[in-house]
């Protein structure tokens, strides 16, 4: 059966230092691709990672609870399946692809769990090439062959939820659309789909909903089309302003001041304020509550005024 997971209050921080996430509130659905989207610094893979409950060295869990909806906790690793952006990193560079995928279907027979390891390469868009990419050792493969066998790996063990981190950058497109694909084909087969991105291309393409996060917090979140079409936080109007566009009254490509305050800079207001034209006093001072209004939620102070 698949479950919700459910991220309350989660707190993470710098072993003996500052915290990189502060109260994020999660909740990922089966059949569904929740995309979590900020600059660098912000502090997306640091959730991701808490989830599953494999924080790197460097970083500690600081409060706040992970659990199936049924209240049972997380066990390391146990239903959670994570995707990142350098598939090399991933593969032991001394066992072949197909030993690896079979190595993550636990308590299957070897030639069921081949079977089942072809059907997955062919899944996700490899084809004829699926019986070379399984004898294949992961040099002798393509980065965009690497990411397609990752996520077949990951869905190998039949996951309730896939964490999938920057898992098109540095692709072609059209090994990014393959991608996509395959994440929105997990999300058909029940599996919620954690989507973490700067891209917000990427997001309107393929993400159901968006959770925009800044130096640490939630600042929005909501339906994709919804937020995309009117932002209610200022840094998400932002992002959506920086977006290249080709059209002829595109005008100049704008860039958003000031950089992501690291975590030992961020004070009692709201964190945006120093880059936020929209700033107030209160902002500098308080830091805004997240407040769901039906499907949306968003951190501001001058919220009301953007609401679309």
């Amino acid at each position: 059966m698949r479950r919700e997971l459910l991220a309350k209050g989660l707190r993470v921080g710098v072993t003996g230092g500052a915290e990189v996430v502060s109260g994020l509130d999660l909740t990922l659905r089966a059949g569904e691709m929740l995309a979590l989207v900020g600059e660098s610094g912000c502090g997306k893979s640091a959730a991701a990672a808490a989830l599953g409950g494999i924080l790197p060295p460097g970083l500690e869990p600081r409060g706040g609870t992970v659990a199936w909806e049924d209240g049972s906790p997380v066990r390391r690793g146990e239903g959670i399946a994570y995707v990142f952006q350098e598939p090399a990193s991933a593969f032991n560079p001394v066992l072949t692809v197909g030993f690896q995928i079979a190595e993550a279907m636990r308590g299957v027979p070897k030639r069921e769990a081949r079977e089942k390891g072809l059907s997955l390469l062919r899944d996700v868009e490899l084809g004829e090439a699926a019986e070379r990419v399984w004898k294949s050792y992961p040099m002798e493969l393509s980065g965009g062959q690497l990411q397609r066998a990752f996520i077949a790996m990951a869905l190998a063990s039949g996951p309730a939820v896939l964490v999938a981190d920057e898992p098109t950058t540095a692709l072609d497109v059209t090994v990014q659309r393959a991608v996509l694909r395959l994440l929105r084909r997990a999300c058909t087969a029940g599996t919620a789909v954690l989507l973490i991105t700067h891209n917000l291309g990427v997001v309107a393409l393929a993400a159901d909903r968006l959770c925009v996060m800044y130096a640490g917090r939630a600042v929005e979140s909501g339906p994709v089309a919804e937020v995309l079409r009117a932002p209610r936080h200022p840094y998400v109007a932002a992002l959506l302003a920086a977006v290249p566009r080709l059209s002829a009254d595109a005008g100049t490509l704008q860039g958003i001041p000031g950089r992501v305050p690291p975590p030992e800079a961020r004070g009692a207001g709201c964190t945006f304020a120093p880059r936020c034209p929209q700033a107030k006093p209160e902002c500098f001072e308080t830091a805004p509550a997240f407040v769901a209004d039906g499907a949306r939620a968003v951190a501001c102070h001058a919220a009301a005024t953007l609401r679309g």
